[in-house]
């Protein structure tokens, strides 16, 4: 069964500027694009991307998956909508392109906040730390799967779908995404 894309919905939010550079003025203007893909078979795949832009606006400095940059901290407490946005990012931005299982990904994590990994470890060092604690291979949908072999989809719960979808159809701004949140 091909499984092809019903509805899309996306918004570029402008959440004013930070002084990326430290240099005590907020220069830097910051942009989060937010987007939701609804498919036929209906699952949905989310996904969002920030920029963080020069004085001018002409090129960004900081862009992609920027959600750890420090600066961004103080968005997060001068905006309840940038801190919402910062942790349904964190959790289900590419919910179906998942390496691991439930149970390999929590392991990782568990190994990044532990120290026992660095967060931006390569697949192989990955695996390796996998394989140390016997999780490489796992069952998985009735299978063995290994970790890293396939695309796995993993779905949004009702309550963050209803957040995104709120942020995507509700607001027309970010400080009326604030006041309702």
């Amino acid at each position: 069964m091909v499984i092809k894309i019903v509805e899309e919905k996306s918004r570029v939010l402008e959440f004013g500027k930070i002084d990326y550079h430290n240099i005590g003025r907020k220069i830097n203007a910051v942009s989060v694009n937010f987007g939701l893909k609804v498919m036929s078979d209906g699952t949905y795949r989310f996904s969002v991307c920030g920029d963080i832009w020069n004085l001018k606006r002409t090129d960004v400095i900081h862009c992609g998956q920027c959600l750890d940059a420090k600066e961004l901290d103080k968005l997060a407490k001068e905006h309840k909508s940038f801190a919402l946005i910062r942790e349904l990012w964190s959790k289900y931005h590419l919910n179906d392109l998942h390496a691991g299982t439930k149970e390999q990904e929590e392991a990782l994590a568990m190994a990044y906040e532990k120290g026992a990994l660095r967060k931006n470890s390569d697949y192989d060092e990955r695996c390796e730390y996998l394989k140390s604690i016997g999780l490489y291979e796992v069952k998985h949908k009735g299978s063995l799967y290994r970790y890293g072999s396939a695309w796995l989809f993993s779905p949004i719960p009702d309550d963050a779908l209803e957040q995104i979808n709120l942020i995507l159809d509700k607001t027309k701004s970010i400080l009326e995404l604030d006041a309702l949140l």
